[in-house]
């Protein structure tokens, strides 16, 4: 085994001896007396069975280790790029919504941009934001890099008045896009004549009808199921 070597080698190359195993029988074992001999090539001379060269030999393998060096050469493993989900749209807004109404589903796509799956457990909205049934592609879901799931958001205020400064809220394995939502409470009023008068007419007989109109002063439509 030579003596000069770098320091940064890995491997040590034993080039000089041979192995010597013990044998019994014809076939490769030089025997000059006794039971045992050794292994060789020859059965009537000692040639080794097993000498060692330069490079890997049966006698060495590959040589010996420096385990410091070994391990140093391993390096550092970049880290994985990180899953990434991109919101679209980022801005939610769910417009003017009766306060006692619920506004139309609003549908938000996200996409994984990173290399690697993004395993989504939930997707949350705080009230009065919710999340819309059955529509939640995404929750419970891996998406792959490339692929995306959907869901739809919709807004129940309770009161009327602006609702903002809320954000949907991702739970997978990074962080959870950025995703406002707002919306506005409005309180709906119909306006309609104070009073009227109807002329005077016989027991039994319908009088003439008058027409009786009702007008929304908000900005939201308003469905009118009866009027009795």
């Amino acid at each position: 085994m030579g003596n000069g070597v770098a320091g940064s080698c890995i491997f040590y190359d034993v080039t000089e001896g041979d192995m010597d195993v013990p044998c019994t029988g014809t076939n490769e074992c030089y025997t000059p007396s006794g039971t045992y001999g050794v292994l060789s090539t020859s059965n009537s001379a000692y040639q080794p069975a097993y000498g060692t060269q330069t490079g890997w030999d049966f006698a060495t393998g590959i040589g010996t280790v420096n385990a410091y060096n070994l391990v140093m050469a391993f390096g550092t493993s970049p880290p994985p790029t990180p899953t990434t989900l991109s919101a679209a749209p980022a801005t939610i807004n769910l417009g003017s919504v009766d306060a006692t109404g619920t506004s139309k589903p609003k549908k938000v796509a996200l996409t994984n941009k990173g290399t690697t799956a993004a395993l989504i457990e939930s997707v949350t909205a705080p009230p009065p934001f919710a999340i819309a049934g059955g529509k939640d592609t995404c929750s419970g879901q891996s998406i792959e890099p490339k692929k995306k799931c959907s869901f739809e958001v919709e807004f129940a205020p309770a009161t009327p008045g602006a609702v903002s400064d809320q954000t949907i809220e991702v739970g997978y394995n990074g962080g959870s896009p950025a995703m406002s939502l707002s919306g506005t409470g409005i309180a709906v009023t119909l306006k309609a004549p104070k009073s009227e008068s109807f002329t005077a007419v016989d027991a039994g007989v319908t009088g003439k009808a008058k027409n009786i109109e009702l007008s929304n002063s908000s900005t939201v439509p308003v469905t009118l199921e009866t009027a009795a």
